[in-house]
């Protein structure tokens, strides 16, 4: 059986593949990883009816985890500062980047139910746009980051997203 880091890990890049899916992008992943694990792919409709990519994408880093504080309004997790510089920096990014955190179950057991009726995959996955902020030095600790409970990462969200981004703005 594979390592459990890797099911948390698979499992959280399904979530954000079945978010993407349902909201209609594509989703790329490079074999090497250079700060991002996925893109989301805008895809467009020409005259001809062929679909194409429209050139608008978003990074996205994942994260997962069963371990996570929280406060009244705040998911907080702790992102080691090498991702974290990777995604405070906006110099010569041309592709906005965000974090996705999964929060999954303490049980195993419970991460994944299926039936002949559904496929239940738990919890939830919240993201943060971390562009700008101020560089740590310190590449080897980590620094937390609070993401408000309200960005749940979700079709509508996804869709608001790439809309800004679309039109040019910051995801501030």
């Amino acid at each position: 059986m594979m390592p459990e880091n890797n099911i948390k890990e698979n499992l959280s890049k399904t979530y954000i593949r079945a978010i993407c899916s349902k909201a209609g992008y594509g989703i790329a992943s490079d074999e090497q990883d250079y700060g991002s694990d996925m893109t989301a792919k805008d895809v467009l409709r020409r005259e001809s009816g062929r679909f194409v990519y429209s050139g608008f994408n978003l990074d996205i880093q994942i994260k997962s985890t069963c371990n996570c504080r929280e406060d009244k309004k705040n998911i907080i997790y702790d992102v080691r500062n090498k991702n974290y510089n990777d995604l405070v920096s906006t110099d010569n990014n041309a592709t906005q980047k965000i974090l996705i955190v999964f929060i999954m179950p303490k049980n195993p057991e419970d991460w994944l139910n299926q039936d002949t009726e559904s496929l239940v995959l738990k919890k939830c996955a919240y993201w943060i746009y971390l562009g700008g902020k101020q560089q740590v030095q310190d590449n080897e600790s980590t620094t937390a980051v609070k993401i408000p409970k309200e960005n749940v990462f979700s079709v509508e969200a996804l869709n608001n997203i790439m809309s800004k981004i679309k039109s040019g703005e910051n995801l501030l």
